[in-house]
């Protein structure tokens, strides 16, 4: 596995051409030439594709990943040998089985299948910028219904940028320097590989399989420092999406429990378990005024520790212990979201989808105000929280929307698209709900509005 450490990793833009709603759209999140913005929300109607932009990095993600199958069959493993699968029916048994078979096997075209615009007929397209160690990449893959047609890397090799490679089927170009000099016979392995996979599995798939596949020793004295860099940063895309009836995400593990509300550890992690439980403590403590703490109810077995979180608080006068699992929602809303924070708070690039669905409408702001403030990765989420727009102490150039461009496609623009300046005095909240040109205007406003429940009900 690839153990570079990213310095100053952040995307830079985002292009995606016939990717669900967006026929031709770019999210641009370059402050200056060089300089990505650290913290970006996503405003939008309904429908609008917020989710969308981050569906694009878990394609990516996804994309990347479908050569590698240990970590997946590890988890496979896992999921078919717990407690609770071995109390489901026979029938759903095997539905889970096969559907799990499909994660563990994805194909390019399934993964297509999921994205591509329902009516499209040209090439799929999704441009990929970056910024890592102060210095520009890019990625490109292109698609038809079935298979990658073309892909490019560009990025610096030994100080100067270059084209690291670009395939499709008129031209098959891998810069050599991306390999040791020492190992020839390894590069001519790779190439043989290229050609025999590439359309079915993008080179950097291949790449990232070689990483997974080798000792660490030996992709460390072959690989290139830029691309192990390049490796690291595509598989420290951390993202969660939330669907009407489900979640996707993937996020880095790190030095809290990957699990914050219940599971099963080794009894050598046991220090996770304690570090989580203080950071937890002062962390909803700082929030809600009757926390007293928060810890984990622990039941060891074996040589593992079965763990459950608890929430200690006052209420009517008294103290009482009640597990995490049956707090409010927003409670739990924040529990979720929490591991994703940490991870953008120490340096990793991280997307959350409908922040704060379930929180307060004072807290959110607060939430983001704190978040700005200590953050050293970059954090990019969609919001319906208006109150991010006056209270969260962003600037205007941390604010997205989707709107309508030529012919109503969609586009996703910042403040400064659509204001000739900022200035500190904009209340960019009033700006959103009385301004047309920030929004895709696909809902009736709301003096116009008249909802029809009439078929509904029933009249005697």
């Amino acid at each position: 596995m690839i153990n570079s450490i990213l310095t100053n990793a952040k995307v830079s833009y985002i292009h995606l051409e016939n990717f669900k709603s967006f026929k031709n759209a770019t999210f641009d999140l370059r402050a200056t030439k060089k300089n990505a913005k650290k913290f970006a929300v996503i405003f939008g109607e309904n429908g609008s594709g917020k989710s969308t932009i981050i569906e694009s990095i878990s394609f990516l993600h996804e994309l990347v990943q479908t050569r590698c199958t240990f970590q997946k069959f590890e988890h496979f493993v896992t999921l078919h040998s717990n407690e609770n699968y071995e109390k489901l029916s026979p029938s759903i048994k095997l539905e889970n089985f096969f559907s799990s078979l499909n994660d563990l096997y994805p194909s390019i075209s399934n993964l297509l299948s999921e994205v591509r615009s329902i009516d499209s007929d040209g090439l799929l397209s999704l441009s990929f910028g970056f910024q890592l160690n102060e210095y520009e990449g890019e990625y490109i893959c292109t698609f038809d219904d079935e298979y990658i047609t073309y892909e490019r890397m560009s990025y610096v090799l030994t100080g100067r940028k270059t084209v690291l490679w670009e395939i499709s089927k008129e031209n098959f170009h891998i810069h050599p320097r991306l390999f040791s000099s020492n190992h020839n016979n390894y590069f001519s392995d790779v190439i043989e590989q290229a050609l025999r996979y590439w359309g079915k599995h993008a080179f950097l798939a291949l790449l990232n399989f070689e990483a997974e596949d080798k000792a660490v020793s030996f992709i460390d004295e072959v690989f290139s420092p830029e691309l192990k860099q390049i490796l690291s940063l595509f598989n420290s895309l951390n993202y969660s999406i939330k669907y009407w009836d489900s979640t996707k995400s993937y996020y880095n593990e790190n030095y809290y429990l990957s699990d914050m509300r219940s599971g099963t550890i080794s009894v050598k992690d046991q220090t996770k378990l304690v570090l989580t439980e203080a950071a937890l403590t002062a962390f909803f403590r700082s929030i809600f005024t009757n926390i007293e703490k928060v810890f984990y109810k622990q039941e060891l077995s074996n040589s593992n520790i079965n763990y459950e979180l608890m929430v200690q608080k006052k209420t009517h006068g008294k103290i009482i212990d009640i597990p995490m699992s049956q707090e409010s929602s927003g409670t739990q809303e924040l529990l979720s979201m929490l591991p994703y924070i940490v991870l953008a708070l120490n340096g990793q690039i991280v997307f959350i989808d409908e922040f704060g669905t379930s929180l307060h409408e004072q807290l959110v702001p607060a939430l983001i105000k704190a978040i700005n403030e200590n953050l050293s990765g970059q954090l990019i989420i969609t919001s319906h929280h208006l109150s991010i727009l006056d209270q969260a102490g962003l600037n205007g150039d941390a604010f997205y929307y989707i709107t309508s461009g030529q012919d109503n496609a969609k586009q996703i623009v910042c403040t400064t698209n659509i204001e000739q300046r900022l200035h500190s005095s904009y209340n960019y909240r009033n700006r959103y709900l009385t301004r047309n040109e920030y929004h895709l205007q696909q809902i009736h406003s709301c003096d116009e509005s008249y909802i029809n429940f009439d078929y509904f009900i029933h009249k005697n």
